[in-house]
């Protein structure tokens, strides 16, 4: 419908209206700053905040707190709804939790990465991608995964699948790319758009273009 949601370090999370920017309420809950938030299409929205295991369920109609969902042993590092409205959540425990976006019961775990996982991403086909702290990316289908291995650093928050290619911002400098057809290993290609200014967000598109953030700076590959 428009509205926006925004999560802060002051541990709260603001909705406003896409029309005209206008603040429409503010969700207060949480005892720390929101790492991680995402919209369901079930009239509900899902927060993670530093410091907590738990992720809060908010209704969009009315602002008010339903349910919090309670499974990972440590902070909830990103959240991601499905078409079929089911809640993935990963965390720093190393786990992905899959919830039901009815009534929020714990459907199953996502195991395989050693250390914290901490972006999460649909690729094309609905696939899931998952990027960690343990120097790899997975590709989930179903309960199994395939693996890229970067060997190098630590899988940051960003990753962007644009219709033909996986790109990874690893650490804050390297972009590393693997086309979609050619399998995990290696990346076959790695870019430094920013040399030592550090890479920031990335973002991508059905066109294939990458674009990646720095300071007051915008590179498009």
């Amino acid at each position: 419908d428009g509205t926006v949601y925004s999560g802060s370090l002051d541990a709260t999370i603001c909705v406003w209206s896409g029309e005209d920017g206008a603040r429409i309420r503010t969700l207060t809950g949480h005892s720390d700053f929101i790492c991680a938030l995402a919209v369901g299409p079930n009239e509900k929205v899902y927060s993670g905040s530093d410091y907590s295991s738990l992720i809060r369920v908010w209704s969009t109609r009315h602002g008010g707190h339903l349910q919090s969902l309670e499974g990972h042993t440590d902070q909830v590092a990103s959240l991601i709804v499905g078409q079929d409205g089911r809640v993935y959540s990963a965390s720093i425990d190393s786990t992905i939790h899959v919830w039901s976006g009815d009534d929020g019961a714990h459907l199953h775990t996502l195991e395989g990465h050693t250390d914290c996982v901490n972006t999460l991403v649909w690729g094309p086909g609905g696939l899931l991608c998952s990027g960690s702290s343990d120097r790899t990316i997975r590709i989930w289908t179903g309960q199994e995964s395939t693996i890229f291995t970067t060997t190098r650093v630590a899988v940051g928050e960003a990753i962007v699948w644009t219709d033909s290619t996986l790109f990874a911002r690893l650490g804050t400098e390297l972009i590393w790319g693997w086309p979609s057809t050619s399998g995990p290993n290696p990346p076959s290609f790695v870019m430094t758009p920013h040399l030592n200014e550090g890479c920031g967000p990335l973002a991508g598109g059905a066109d294939g273009k990458l674009f990646a953030a720095q300071g007051g700076c915008i590179c498009m590959m």
